[in-house]
């Protein structure tokens, strides 16, 4: 018992470093927000005008292999770009669909039936768009999932994304679905940088790590938007890694639907 009120020095401390921790990740994600998003939107769009520039003022004079060279980097930096704000866009809709009651309730109404067969042409797609189809090892139990098809494309598009990002073309990609007795568990493994614990525990919006390292592109939204979606639709979500050789994320997800109608989403 405290008189007056009074506390022990470490619990008020804690207390204090407590009350103290929002206001410290708010401060750290605006610090992250003007970091990527001028970079990430800059990057692509100096490349478009730049190239677009010299088509124009100098096409009598360029090759044709001039040209495809500038339209190829064209093509590739717009893609960049639409990525860009297509990942905004997502995480923006889905923080809004996870503090709505009435969103959620509206989405009840959808057809929350999706086919493993979304996660297995999802993957082959990106793999041979990346040149990464003879590293890719797929082997999924089909099986119908109780999340809308757009979500679960969502989900295995940024997972992968990030598997092939984060590896060396001629590792491995293993993706992988099983069914179990009260749940179908995906998974998507690469043999690549991995990540720490401690990493782990700080993922984050507009995060990144060892970007500098890595000369990485993206913006650090990519598991926060898996991890969203998964709090809405009930499933698990778990990442396994070790730094400097692999990462495993499965999601769980329950054959019972299991959606947060009532309550919001933190």
């Amino acid at each position: 018992m405290y008189c007056n009120g009074s506390m022990p020095g470490n619990e008020k401390n804690n207390k204090l470093l407590k009350e103290a921790l929002p206001e410290r990740r708010l401060e750290e994600l605006i610090a992250n927000i003007t970091t990527y998003i001028p970079h990430e939107l800059r990057t692509p769009l100096v490349s478009i005008m730049g190239f677009t520039q010299i088509i124009t003022d100098e096409m009598d004079s360029l090759s044709k292999e001039d040209l495809i060279f500038m339209v190829r980097n064209i093509e590739k930096s717009s893609r960049r770009l639409h990525r860009t704000i297509e990942k905004f866009i997502n995480f923006a809709d889905l923080e809004c669909l996870s503090k709505n009651i009435k969103m959620r309730r509206e989405l009840e109404d959808r057809n929350l039936h999706a086919h493993t067969k979304t996660i297995k042409e999802t993957v082959m797609n990106m793999a041979v768009r990346e040149g990464r189809n003879e590293d890719l090892l797929a082997s999924l139990d089909d099986s119908e999932l109780q999340i809308p098809e757009d979500y679960l494309k969502l989900i295995t598009k940024e997972l992968f994304d990030n598997a092939l990002k984060f590896s060396k073309k001629g590792s491995k990609l293993e993706v992988t679905g099983e069914k179990c007795p009260n749940s179908y568990q995906m998974e998507i493994k690469d043999y690549g940088t991995g990540i720490t614990e401690e990493e782990i525990k700080q993922i984050e919006p507009f995060r990144q790590f060892d970007r500098k390292t890595l000369s990485q592109e993206g913006n650090g939204l990519g598991l926060p938007i898996v991890r969203r979606i998964t709090q809405i639709f009930g499933c698990g979500f778990t990442i396994i890694s070790r730094k400097g050789s692999f990462t495993a994320i499965t999601i769980d997800f329950p054959y019972k639907k299991i959606l947060n109608q009532y309550t919001t989403v933190l």
